[in-house]
């Protein structure tokens, strides 16, 4: 069963048809209102795909830097109303839920839209009771009069007990806390302790995951994507002093309809993040020698003359473009970075003539055997 968040973002992605492509500017905070609303704090300097902008209802976008501010949810719907019953008591069943809009201008026309996903009340909740069946009457054979009053029905309009018979729903495990680490097994040198937990928190029941398999690893964010190539709209940005942008994403891993999500704050918490960004790549560049590398380590370790050596590269001098642009439309700026591998050209030869060095490594002791230590190496 997808869930209603996965819904409403097919729904939005489908109303937008052809025009998902279009560039837009997105905004992270619509303050709505009669008419219109205003768009505030800017997600990136440059336009993006409408789509990719609205794969969060609640921004904002515009056609033009300082257009009409329009929502990315479709149309003006109202909220959902709750999902209905499922339509049985026990087994596998339907709910519908619908939501209506005031039409615009006040024209006629389909002003309710409905959504329908199927249920399964196959199991009891918990393990511990069964879903309930009930049935109702109505004292209607005949009414009791009014006038003079006649008195009521009789026993209860209504009845309800619990499906008999039904399995226990599973319960997927989770990590407990760690415990305290074992004592240090050696008095000095590198020893190793060892921290342990449970997956009892809850622990698994009735086939749950975590029974039989590994216990679920809790809800985290998984790694960044590499930032897409810097670019803009309509506009080359490669070698020029003109500001592109760049987005990489993210995904939430180990989240399952109904269950935790990931955090969205404190790290700039998100699925999509944007950045202004200057393209340097492949562009030829006046360079300078860098200084010598820390010398490195001498091979061959346990063989004949064991060298070590250093050396210097050709680095580019980045241009002096400016290091942050203004938001579109409101206060503030943001920082721009460069992006891609430039070609530097540095003076030929360098001081002192040489890119490399190597000396020999002096006093070296020789190899133990094997037999003299325990036959580690």
């Amino acid at each position: 069963m997808a869930p209603p968040a996965l819904l409403l973002g097919l729904a939005l992605l489908t109303g937008m048809g052809n025009g998902a492509a279009t560039p837009i500017w997105c905004f992270t905070r619509l303050e709505e209102a009669e008419g219109g609303g205003a768009c505030t704090e800017p997600l990136g300097e440059e336009p993006l795909p409408l789509a990719d902008c609205c794969l969060n209802p609640t921004h904002g976008y515009r056609l033009h830097p300082h257009g009409h501010c329009r929502s990315c949810r479709p149309g003006a719907w109202g909220p959902w109303e709750p999902w209905s019953r499922c339509s049985v008591s026990c087994g596998e069943g339907a709910q519908r839920r619908g939501r209506s809009r005031r039409p615009p201008g006040g024209q006629p026309g389909d002003n309710s839209e409905w959504q329908l996903r199927a249920c399964d009340t196959g199991c009891c909740p918990g393990g511990t009771r069964g879903v309930g069946r009930s049935r109702s009457r109505r004292c209607d054979s005949p009414e009791p009069s009014r006038d003079p009053p006649g008195a009521p029905c009789p026993g209860n309009a209504s009845q309800s007990d619990p499906c008999p018979g039904l399995p226990p729903c599973p319960v997927d495990g989770a990590w407990g806390a760690w415990s305290q680490a074992t004592p240090c097994p050696v008095t000095c040198g590198l020893g190793g302790v060892v921290l342990s937990r449970a997956c009892d928190a809850p622990a698994p029941k009735h086939g749950g995951r975590g029974s039989r398999d590994p216990c679920p690893a809790p809800v985290h964010w998984g790694p960044w994507s590499p930032w897409s190539p810097c670019a803009k709209p309509w506009n080359d940005v490669r070698c020029r002093r003109a500001v592109g942008q760049q987005r990489r994403t993210r995904g939430c891993v180990g989240h399952s309809p109904g269950g935790p999500v990931c955090p969205t704050d404190g790290d700039g918490g998100g699925t999509i993040q944007v950045r202004a960004c200057y393209n340097i790549h492949n562009c030829v560049m006046p360079g300078n020698w860098s200084d010598w590398s820390h010398w490195g380590l001498c091979p061959p370790p346990c063989g004949a003359s064991p060298t070590r050596s250093r050396s210097r590269e050709c680095r580019p001098i980045l241009p002096d473009y400016a290091p942050t642009v203004s938001h579109v439309g409101s206060a503030g700026s943001s920082e721009v970075s460069f992006w891609g591998e430039p070609r530097a050209l540095c003076p030929s030869p360098p001081p002192g003539g040489a890119l490399n060095e190597t000396r020999p490594c002096r006093n070296v002791p020789p190899c133990p055997h094997p037999e003299e230590d325990g036959g580690s190496r």
